[in-house]
């Protein structure tokens, strides 16, 4: 039998956490996060993911990506902080 693709088997695993009972807005996020990676990575035979692939991922994530939209909601450009600016929690 031949490997799904990822987008199908991240489907499948929707399913499961559906029939699990998860809440719609962890539903929601998770849909979200699978997309995101899904539409980062192509959709390759689900045994053609590599551990070094998802490095890459997240390394990605970690200095690449940047969430521009929440819901409809475009938020505005990242502001630099001044040099007097607290080293602490900074909330915006």
């Amino acid at each position: 039998m031949p490997f799904p693709s990822i987008s199908t088997a991240t489907q499948g695993y929707m399913i499961a956490k559906e029939a699990k009972g998860l809440s719609g807005f962890t539903l929601r996020n998770y849909r979200i996060d699978l997309r995101r990676f899904v539409d980062w990575l192509g959709d390759p035979l689900i045994d053609q993911v590599t551990p070094q692939r998802i490095r890459q991922y997240f390394s990605y994530l970690k200095h690449e990506f940047a969430i521009t939209h929440v819901g409809s909601y475009q938020l505005p450009e990242p502001r630099k902080l001044s040099k007097t600016t607290s080293p602490t929690l900074v909330l915006f």
